[in-house]
């Protein structure tokens, strides 16, 4: 490959799978009249690599239990973007979706189960709670936990891995007044975490 500025790079392919292609690379170059060259492994994905995305991720404030500044829904999708943007999700890929979302550190297990009547339960120990599920028209996971009130849920799926799904939320809820609103990457699993680790 021949570039405007004069620089080269040749690609030998070494080995493919289904998820990336690998390449030896001898790249040559010019600065102030020196040449340069350099060979390295090159690995190209057919798809984005699998990651947990924590850019623009809201800010919290510990000593008063809140975010340092409200994020908005905007500003999400502006995350989500920056994070090389969602795979778009449909009304079959989540009808019947169990995920489990586990929080080692407190030892907090939230089962959240979508129902094909677009009604979604999540269920952390005895306390259970219902709520209306929906795909908006950006492709993101919208739940309604009392949306006249501002109380509102956005998911979008990032990636997925085995048994693991990379999510970027966006979570908005009423206090004192206002609208806090928070931006976060997560993961979650299709598998129960928690009975793993309680294993080990």
């Amino acid at each position: 490959m021949a570039f405007d500025d004069g620089n080269t790079t040749y690609l030998a392919y070494i080995a493919s799978n289904d998820e990336s292609f690998s390449f030896l690379g001898f790249h040559y170059w010019e600065e102030n009249g020196v040449s340069y060259r350099s060979v390295e492994g090159n690995e190209f994905f057919t798809t984005k690599p699998y990651s947990v995305c924590y850019e623009n991720d809201t800010e919290w404030d510990d000593e008063n239990d809140r975010p340092v500044v409200n994020a908005t829904f905007e500003a999400f999708q502006t995350a989500v973007n920056d994070c090389g943007g969602q795979i778009n999700i449909t009304e079959e890929m989540v009808e019947g979706l169990v995920l489990y979302d586990y929080n080692e550190g407190k030892d907090r297990l939230r089962v959240w189960e979508f129902g094909a009547d677009g009604v979604v339960t999540r269920t952390e120990g005895s306390t259970v709670k219902t709520w209306d599920w929906s795909i908006d028209e950006n492709g993101y996971i919208f739940v309604d936990i009392e949306k006249d009130a501002g109380d509102i849920l956005y998911i979008a799926l990032m990636g997925i891995h085995d048994d693991k799904y990379s999510l970027k939320i966006f979570s908005q809820w009423p206090a004192g007044g206002e609208l806090i609103g928070e931006i976060y990457g997560d993961e979650y699993f299709i598998s129960n975490p928690k009975a793993l680790s309680d294993v080990n």
